[in-house]
């Protein structure tokens, strides 16, 4: 596992360092050519497991029953832009629910990602799996259908975005989060979210604040760049519903680190 992480750039893998590979995996490589100043040669690597195991050495859960066909190669021109790494029929058993989809890495100068995933999962089982610094506690399950595929260059500017193609949905069911820096916790979220391209269209989304309650409907935009890329920005169409509303509870999110100043609660 880390002969594969080594195939890509460590700006991507560096979170996955520490975990850790039991079973069947295989690793091939294939270098033809003479290496240069001026010239590089032909790689190709392929690689794979059956029915493998990943886990970090001091974490309770595991992925299983792991089973994937991989290749690395630097392409055409034997350069880092026609470089690629592709992962294909991945499927793996995570907390006894089937996970499976695909992913291709493509041109490490401009980077071009595409993937996709299937399955459900239970997210006090995922936190267990790796470790989240902001979030102490979560439960519920996330059951998701997702297609992507663009460039991460399209996602930093608004006429890129209508040449991501994304597609499929996100559904939320009654989850619980704990934040580690917050005492305030969020209960009953639940809601479906549906991708179109570089855009998610929230239907039928509650969620319970502390003493807070909210629906919430409407469209966000540029999620993808908000999830891929640091200092990116969101635009949201939103509207949201409350009987309740406690706004000191509600500014205990806000990112300073200033004690908030309004105690008003709206009923």
């Amino acid at each position: 596992f880390t002969t594969l992480l080594s195939l890509i750039p460590q700006t991507y893998t560096a979170q996955f360092a520490s975990y850790k590979t039991e079973g069947d995996v295989y690793f091939n490589a294939k270098i033809i050519g003479i290496s240069s100043p001026t010239e590089n040669p032909a790689i190709e690597v392929t690689f794979g497991s059956k029915d493998a195991s990943f886990l970090h050495p001091t974490l309770p859960s595991k992925i299983t029953d792991a089973t994937f066909y991989g290749v690395f190669s630097n392409g055409v021109k034997r350069n880092t832009a026609t470089s690629y790494i592709a992962l294909e029929n991945i499927r793996f058993v995570f907390d006894n629910k089937l996970i499976q989809g695909g992913f291709l890495f493509r041109n490490f100068e401009q980077p071009y990602i595409a993937f996709d995933a299937t399955g459900s999962v239970d997210v006090s089982s995922l936190l267990a799996f790796y470790p989240i610094a902001d979030i102490k506690s979560a439960k519920g399950q996330l059951d998701f259908d997702i297609d992507f595929k663009g460039a991460l260059a399209d996602l930093k500017k608004r006429e890129g975005h209508s040449r991501i193609e994304a597609s499929g949905e996100l559904q939320l069911n009654n989850l619980s989060i704990q934040p580690a820096k917050v005492s305030v916790s969020l209960n009953n979220l639940s809601g479906n979210f549906l991708f179109t391209k570089n855009d998610v269209a929230i239907n039928n989304f509650s969620a319970k604040i502390g003493k807070t309650d909210l629906a919430v409907s409407g469209m966000l935009r540029n999620v993808f760049g908000i999830v891929l890329l640091d200092n990116s920005r969101m635009l949201a169409d939103i509207k949201v519903a409350s009987s309740f509303l406690d706004v000191e509870e509600l500014l205990a999110f806000q990112p300073d680190e200033q004690e908030p100043e309004v105690s008003d609660v709206v009923e």
